[in-house]
């Protein structure tokens, strides 16, 4: 009795999920329906699996050109792997046995100090290779220096050369001044501080050569300016120039102002700040020179009272001009862009010369300016 409910039971469920089935097939658009069967879903999978392992190409060996190499304390050497397949995906990773004796970056082996070392070449899958690295140290027998005395000015270089025996020698080579104040050295380039004596000193290993220097200072014996006075305009800028002699002097020119907030200078070059006064002074060694500075207001604009006008050859008409504001008392300078039309004075008083055209300019000390046409018939 129970087996023949769980059959009527079986039955229904089956009748339920055939309904279901079909309603689903009924809504949904045809085409639009992706039968995939349980196996094979399981080809797929297994597909993928093999593509992804086919990308990775595992390597089954791994050999290194050398075996045994010697190298010099200091010096590189590059050793260089060869992996099987040849299309294998695998990387490799370089080892050191000893990295006080020998480094390895890449390939690329350094000799540290003497002794040896085992540089392992390790692939992805584990393959390995391996090459014994000796490295040799060339003790320094000998250094002298190409020059032993040498005199040079204050602010000048001179170069030292090392000569070392014998020239294969591993040793680190050092520079060294016994008075930075006077002279400083570094890599055999020595320059000059100020007057005075120093030893500079080479060591190559254990071995030691020196040379003295004589460092000489040429004092400024007079400085003179280009400009004793400067009147300019707020935003402009003035260059001074300074005149040493001797020409060849040690002595640097230092530039002051007086009044930083009228007018600045660097290297000689003023700017004008504000309305004022200030100094500008020039000082090389114990010689200081001066420029005294005036700053003033830039004018506002300037106007002419017409933009063109027309005047007979041989014939003159005065040009007015106008600067705002009313107090400025800026001069005006006058331009003809054609003097073989127009000729301009001055004081702005135009000539015809001849038939044409030809702008006249009127500019004043600050830079303002305005124009007008003149036709001569």
């Amino acid at each position: 009795m129970k087996e023949f409910k769980q059959g009527k039971k079986l039955k229904g469920l089956k009748q339920t999920a055939g309904f279901v089935m079909a309603f689903c097939l009924a809504a949904a658009p045809v085409g639009n329906i992706p039968m995939v069967h349980a196996n094979e879903a399981a080809v797929l999978s297994s597909q993928t699996q093999d593509q992804t392992q086919d990308q990775n190409v595992p390597s089954t060996s791994i050999s290194l050109k050398k075996t045994k190499v010697t190298v010099y304390k200091g010096k590189k050497v590059k050793l260089k792997a060869v992996m099987a397949p040849a299309d294998t995906t695998d990387k490799i990773t370089w080892t050191s046995s000893n990295s006080k004796v020998a480094t390895v970056v890449n390939g690329v082996v350094k000799g540290i100090k003497k002794g040896t070392a085992t540089i392992t070449a390790t692939t992805t899958s584990g393959k390995t290779a391996s090459c014994k690295i000796t490295v040799k140290a060339v003790s320094t027998k000998s250094v002298k220096l190409n020059k032993e005395k040498i005199s040079i000015k204050k602010g000048k270089k001179a170069k030292l050369k090392a000569i070392v025996t014998p020239k294969k020698s591993t040793d680190r080579v050092t520079w060294k001044s016994s008075n930075k104040k006077v002279a400083t050295v570094k890599n055999g380039v020595v320059k000059g501080i100020k007057a005075g004596k120093a030893v500079i000193t080479v060591k190559v290993g254990k071995k030691k050569a020196k040379c003295t220097v004589v460092v000489k200072e040429v004092k400024a014996k007079s400085v003179k300016l280009n400009k004793s006075k400067i009147k300019t305009f707020v935003g402009k800028k003035v260059t001074l120039k300074a005149k040493v002699k001797p020409k060849n002097t040690t002595d640097k020119i230092t530039w002051t102002s007086s009044n930083s907030k009228v007018a600045t200078v660097k290297d000689g070059v003023v700017t004008a700040v504000s309305k004022g006064t200030a100094v500008i002074k020039a000082k090389v060694g114990k010689t200081v020179v001066k420029c005294k500075v005036t700053v003033k207001k830039p004018a506002d604009s300037i106007t002419l009272a017409e933009k063109s006008v027309k005047v007979k050859v041989g014939k003159k008409t005065k040009l007015k001009a106008t600067i705002a504001p009313a107090n400025s008392k800026e001069k005006i300078t006058w331009k003809t862009s054609n003097k073989k039309v127009v000729s301009v004075t001055a004081k702005g008083v135009v000539k015809g010369l001849k038939k044409g055209t030809a702008k006249i300019t009127a500019k004043t000390e600050s830079g303002k300016k305005t124009t007008c046409t003149v036709t001569v018939e």
